[in-house]
């Protein structure tokens, strides 16, 4: 009985030896995960130093100027749509200048506080001031 136990023993051994080599997980499969991970993360941080690289919020970004040029720029629009214009032919030669500051919806929305389509008029003769204000945008 002790020799058939021993040799019992020995296939289940032999058996499961062979089961476990059967199915030993391949690891090329994680590998390549592995290596396609640090490669994704490699162009991650690529993308990301060219982007802080290319913003305007990097360390030379002057802030007061570019809010100058902004309100400038904003100043002249909105004073342009609301009161400075009185015909249609000055509206449409501005119409793409006023359209590349406030953009084409915006552009639009001021139009029509300024030009009423009904009676064919624009409706403000003068506007009296524009006041551009930045909140603290750091």
């Amino acid at each position: 009985m002790n020799k058939y136990a021993g040799l019992f023993l020995w296939s289940l051994v032999t058996v499961l030896v062979l089961i476990v080599i059967a199915f030993k997980p391949d690891n090329s499969e994680v590998i390549d995960l592995k290596n396609q991970i640090v490669k994704i993360n490699s162009e991650i941080k690529y993308k990301k130093d060219q982007t802080e690289l290319e913003s305007p919020l990097k360390n030379n970004f002057n802030l007061e100027k570019s809010k100058q040029e902004t309100t400038n720029k904003l100043t002249f629009a909105f004073t342009q749509l609301l009161g400075g214009i009185h015909d249609n032919s000055s509206y449409e030669k501005q119409k793409k200048e006023l359209q590349k500051i406030l953009g084409t919806d915006l552009e639009n929305v001021v139009y029509m506080h300024g030009y009423n389509t009904e009676s064919k008029k624009w409706v403000v003769n003068k506007n009296d001031s524009t006041i551009v204000g930045f909140d603290d945008i750091t």
